[in-house]
């Protein structure tokens, strides 16, 4: 089965990164965990697929989804990118008390959120 998501704009059958969303099947007698398999459909990225797992059909379509968008953003070369001062940050020491308190000892990048 197919699972077509028009919401995600990685998805798309003739335009996403990712083709197509396939169920994986589950056996009868094991936990009930849904598991997706992302395909790409470009010619670079041929044979290229992704899995992803959880306990509902939309945290596995996620996962499949990270996953691909991961190993697909591996694929291409990494530019330098200049992020302009009135970014926020977060302060490391917020997740982490040991962390570093000097913004400059890291680096940045932006973050999407692919669930909204």
């Amino acid at each position: 089965m197919t699972v077509k998501l028009k919401a995600q704009n990685f998805v798309d059958e003739k335009y996403g990164i990712i083709k197509n969303i396939y169920d994986l099947p589950t056996y009868y007698g094991l936990p009930k965990v849904y598991v997706k398999m992302a395909f790409g459909g470009q010619y670079n990225t041929a044979g290229f697929n992704a899995s992803g797992a959880g306990i509902t059909e939309a945290q596995a379509v996620n996962s499949a989804v990270g996953e691909y968008i991961e190993r697909y953003s591996c694929l291409h070369p990494h530019r330098v990118m200049k992020v302009s001062k009135g970014v926020v940050k977060i302060n490391p020491q917020k997740i982490n008390a040991s962390a570093s308190a000097n913004l400059d000892d890291y680096q940045w990048i932006h973050g999407y959120d692919l669930i909204q």
